[in-house]
């Protein structure tokens, strides 16, 4: 007998996986001409003698049901259905959207620094090559130096004005010293948002402007200035009085998050002032 013969329709196979294939079709092949009506397990039978007809067809059974399980490549979560993996894949693989995440950031990153060429262009921004390498930037015929952020000029900051804060404070007398520090003295101009969506903002560091994360930001600034205020606190204690140090004690126990919202409107608001970015 010819090898992978199928004695009904007389069909010659290449191998013996395509014959075998041949043997576990669920309907019987026609009878051709010289060919003999015989089963399809009688011709394994004859065939093969490694394995039975039975345990190959329920190895085949098992191994088609190991090929419908769909493995997500990210996480390797297993799936049993197409559906199922790919609302996973776009939906619920929480590395998946970490980076997909990471992809819209590098996009908006990218898009902000686009933003900024065209807006430092439009500035003529005025190099200053001294030894000391600090830029001066052309502020209606005014060349001001800005400070690096957290390296801001506090000389303009009164007494008076400290002692207002103190003995007033909430959330809205901080937002008025950290506005006063960063907007009311133009050295001190080192903060820059373009807008409330974005995830980044702009800072002044090591003599130049850098991109960094908005909430980091905004963290560090509430906290650099509230440790300012403490600092006045323990130098102008005699002067204020029991009540308002109640008052000024119950609000320094209060979260970043209660003015991070309110911090970041008013840098919004005070925009026209950052001359630089006009």
């Amino acid at each position: 007998m010819e090898d992978n013969l199928c004695q009904r329709c007389m069909k010659v196979f290449p191998d013996s996986y395509k014959f075998k294939r041949h043997l576990m079709r669920k309907n019987l092949c026609k009878v051709k001409e010289n060919g003999i009506n015989i089963s399809y397990k009688e011709m394994w039978k004859n065939k093969f003698k490694d394995i039975s007809f039975n345990d190959y067809k329920n190895n085949k059974t098992n191994r088609q049901k190991i090929d419908k399980i769909y493995i997500c490549k990210i996480c390797d979560k297993i799936l049993r259905h197409s559906s199922s993996y790919y609302r996973h894949k776009k939906n619920f693989c929480k590395i998946n959207l970490k980076l997909n995440e990471m992809k819209k950031e590098i996009i908006e990153q990218n898009d902000l620094i686009y933003q900024l060429i065209n807006l430092n262009k439009e500035q003529k921004i005025i190099y200053n090559t001294t030894n000391n390498t600090q830029n001066i930037f052309n502020q209606n015929n005014i060349n001001i130096t800005l400070n690096n952020f957290g390296e801001e000029d506090l000389s303009h900051i009164t007494e008076t004005f400290l002692k207002d804060i103190i003995m007033c404070m909430n959330k809205m007398a901080l937002v008025k010293y950290i506005q006063e520090v960063h907007f009311n003295n133009p050295n001190n101009t080192n903060i820059k948002l373009l807008d409330d969506k974005t995830k980044f903002m702009m800072i002044r560091k090591n003599n130049e402007w850098i991109l960094d994360n908005k909430n980091l930001v905004l963290d560090g600034m509430i906290n650099m200035n509230m440790n300012r205020i403490q600092q006045a606190y323990k130098i102008l204690e005699d002067k204020i009085d029991d009540e308002n140090k109640l008052v000024y004690k119950d609000y320094s126990n209060n979260t970043i998050e209660d003015i991070k919202e309110d911090t970041e409107n008013m840098i919004l608001n005070n925009q026209k002032l950052l001359s630089l970015y006009k």
